[in-house]
């Protein structure tokens, strides 16, 4: 029960809630919780969807393709293809990535001299996707209300830029980043800024210096490419 209540604890009080944590993680709570509210979320998606107005809406945003290339598309995407397609990267995807950052917390640590494993760095990337959890909830909910199987595929990322504010159509060429940039990155940072002090008793300047980096580095070198 102590685990379960650093769900919402990280959250709303994520000093002590990665206090305890640093004696033992429970990296398995967050992953499971984001993982089965993850496949839930496009499970949902592509049920509620109209899957031949998604496949025209995607085929239509590359204009590189040919006539003969388009149709092709069309015969072959098909609703269930992209669904498994989601869930499989959801379930795949998601524990590399995460594994990939715990790595890069590792190889820090290795350099400023912290004292915490690879398992316990995996453990906190973990909990600072429980902020993904809450988008997760909110997709769900916003498509179990809607009554129109035109659903864009923003819905999936409710508290993004391109949700919230630009609405760039699918194919343009800053839908992608701004579909990914959201309101809730910003609370994952500070969740992790805070968990990173808490756990290496570092300065708040280098604790948020080590957790941004990778995201500033992600995200500029996106935006310079597609500004290119």
């Amino acid at each position: 029960m102590q685990a379960i209540s650093h769900l919402w604890g990280i959250l709303l009080e994520p000093q002590s809630s990665w206090a305890a944590l640093k004696e033992k993680t429970h990296w398995w709570l967050p992953l499971v919780a984001v993982l089965v509210f993850g496949v839930l979320m496009n499970w949902l998606y592509y049920q509620s969807v109209d899957s031949e107005w998604l496949v025209q809406q995607m085929v239509a945003a590359n204009e590189s393709l040919t006539p003969e290339q388009r149709h092709q598309q069309q015969q072959v995407l098909t609703g269930d293809m992209m669904m498994y397609g989601a869930i499989g990267g959801t379930l795949i995807g998601m524990p590399i990535i995460l594994a990939i950052f715990a790595l890069y917390y590792f190889l820090v640590g290795k350099i400023v001299g912290t004292e915490q494993s690879f398992g316990q760095w995996y453990g906190f990337v973990c909990w600072t996707m429980i902020p993904v959890l809450v988008s997760f909830l909110i997709s769900i909910l916003l498509i179990v209300v809607s009554d129109d199987g035109q659903i864009s595929v923003d819905v999936m990322q409710p508290t993004s830029i391109n949700y919230l504010l630009t609405n760039f159509p699918m194919g343009h060429p800053w839908q992608g980043i701004a579909s990914q940039v959201s309101l809730l990155m910003l609370w994952q940072l500070f969740i992790g800024i805070v968990g990173y002090k808490v756990w290496t008793e570092r300065s708040t300047a280098t604790s948020t210096i080590i957790v941004i980096l990778p995201t500033v580095l992600i995200y500029g070198i996106w935006a310079l490419v597609v500004a290119l």
